[in-house]
């Protein structure tokens, strides 16, 4: 009994998962449409990790560029290379109706969530 109401669950988060993973590519490939790509400059280098003895944690940058002679000062932060300056060019997208918004979005997450829906059709399966 346990192992049937378990399988349902199981079978309705597989579905929720693969809906939501639908949503994140359909919402990828509308928003890649209005990103528009421009070279701007590192304006701000942080770390992702608070602790500054994680030599090889993730820097977060936030980006300064010009789009028809207005300066723009990212509103999100892109992930940078360790070696990355305060200064260094860097090629970005923006997204046209919000300037100041950088398009970051990628298919990693549609991957995961159906990864993840994945997993529990196989959860549901191996409990028949």
């Amino acid at each position: 009994m346990i192992k049937e109401h378990l399988s349902m669950w199981l079978y309705l988060l597989a579905g929720i998962f693969f809906l939501a993973a639908i949503i994140c590519g359909v919402w990828i490939l509308v928003m890649r449409k209005r990103a528009k790509p421009v070279t701007g400059k590192i304006a701000d280098i942080q770390l992702a990790a608070a602790n500054p003895a994680f030599v090889n944690a993730p820097r977060r940058a936030q980006i300064l560029y010009y789009i028809d002679g207005k300066e723009y000062l990212s509103k999100n932060l892109i992930t940078v290379p360790m070696t990355a300056k305060i200064g260094d060019k860097v090629a970005i997208k923006y997204i046209a109706n919000h300037p100041s918004r950088l398009f970051t979005q990628t298919y990693r997450y549609m991957v995961i969530l159906l990864l993840m829906a994945a997993f529990c059709i196989m959860m549901a399966l191996l409990m028949k």
